[in-house]
């Protein structure tokens, strides 16, 4: 795990008076905000928020390891760069099984909200959602409430609300669009830059991907580890694919009974459920504007069905029906 002398020790001097600045501020801002807050609601609070200095009194002594643990977790790419990390909304989920630690929740940086809307379930992992900061001209106050709404879109609740409830998480959304705006009004002060428009969505797969949070779901063909040229390989052989016709993307789980779920070539989508024979549509027959998901299905067209790995979100599974629509529409390249 990163410590905070290790990621302030790899910034750059104007980084990192950047970074001072702005954690202290947002420390500061916490806890007088907490502080009018009735006991046993500014406890609950507290043991949602994590900013990047930790505040002298905490419900939990760890508060600042645990920041850097979701800092690690959400936006593990950071170090080295000039985006720092300054306050964490949300909780650490145990996997049941592995036993890991995961944190779930809200990671706000100098320059984007990274957001995991769920804990990792065990067979598939729940990448980070990533919305980028923007100052537009409707004013602070509107952008950071902008950024907020499409942070918590996909968010989902019954988890939350299983730490603790509706109320509180009100409260601490309603603190981070604040944080989002004190960002956005102090780092042009301090020399650091802040986009003046929502950004456009990505037009590569791996970048929209990344936007989505869908890197750990869906396997783009460019992808050319060892671990997922052996699932390639396997995929094809499953999906009896010639030599001639590589996978562009897959969405596919593994099972005792071997992978199912589908994959997308220059030529068709490819499928097969467990235990069934593959099945394919020729690209020439899929109608983008028709492209929908309902639970394990994947319809392309009227009458042509394939399959969608089980552990699929309803969040998750709309994201997979847009980028599909964005890339079979041109609008996205490999």
């Amino acid at each position: 795990m990163t410590t905070q002398a290790e990621f302030i020790a790899a910034l750059t001097p104007q980084t990192r008076a950047q970074w001072i600045t702005l954690s202290t501020a947002i420390s500061a801002e916490v806890e007088g905000a907490l502080e009018g807050e009735p006991a046993p609601a500014r406890e609950d609070l507290e043991r949602l928020t994590f900013p990047a200095v930790a505040p002298a009194q905490h419900p939990f002594s760890d508060a600042e390891e645990i920041f850097w643990a979701a800092a690690d977790g959400l936006a593990p790419d950071l170090a080295g760069t000039d985006e720092f990390p300054l306050l964490f909304l949300g909780f650490s989920s145990v996997n049941r099984i592995t036993r890991g630690r995961e944190p779930v929740g809200f990671l706000l940086t100098s320059g984007a909200v990274y957001v995991r809307d769920s804990p990792s379930g065990l067979f598939g992992a729940q990448a980070p959602r990533i919305v980028p900061l923007f100052s537009g001209p409707e004013g602070i106050a509107a952008s950071a409430q902008a950024i907020t709404e499409q942070a918590i879109a996909k968010f989902e609740w019954k988890w939350a609300h299983q730490v603790t409830s509706a109320e509180v998480w009100s409260a601490a959304l309603q603190r981070l669009s604040s944080m989002v705006a004190l960002v956005l009004a102090l780092l042009p002060t301090l020399g650091g830059s802040v986009a003046t428009e929502a950004p456009a969505s990505a037009t590569s797969l791996p970048e929209r991907l990344r936007e989505l949070g869908l890197g750990d779901i869906v396997v783009p063909g460019s992808d050319e580890s060892p671990k997922r040229l052996k699932q390639r390989a396997k995929l094809s052989k499953v999906l009896k694919l010639s030599a001639d016709e590589p996978i562009l993307l897959s969405i596919t789980d593994s099972t005792l009974a071997g992978p199912y779920g589908s994959v997308l070539t220059g030529a068709a989508i490819h499928s097969r459920d467990l235990m069934e024979d593959p099945v394919s549509t020729p690209r020439a027959g899929i109608d983008p504007a028709a492209i929908r998901a309902e639970k394990g299905r994947l319809i392309v067209a009227p009458g042509e069905v394939h399959t969608l790995p089980s552990f699929l979100t309803e969040s998750q599974r709309e994201d997979i029906v847009r980028l599909l629509r964005e890339l079979l529409e041109g609008r996205l390249s490999l």
